[in-house]
């Protein structure tokens, strides 16, 4: 329920979330969840509604993760 409530958050303030050169060029943000701080949430800011791309354990390689979705 938390990673629901953070993506809500996310949504209506999406600039929140950190942009991220060394993990990949693509236009997304990075988000750590509070309460499971070992998981980040990676979104698309600019989309209408919030785009989730991911919410990944931050011990994978984010990079690779990233690079097989797209």
């Amino acid at each position: 329920m938390e990673i629901v409530a953070t993506c809500r958050r996310l949504a209506k303030h999406s600039l929140m979330g950190t942009k991220r050169q060394d993990i990949t060029p693509l236009p997304v943000r990075f988000w750590t969840v509070a309460k499971f701080p070992n998981y980040v949430i990676v979104y698309r800011a600019e989309t209408t509604p919030l785009e989730v791309i991911a919410v990944l354990h931050g011990k994978r390689d984010l990079r690779e993760a990233l690079e097989r979705r797209f």
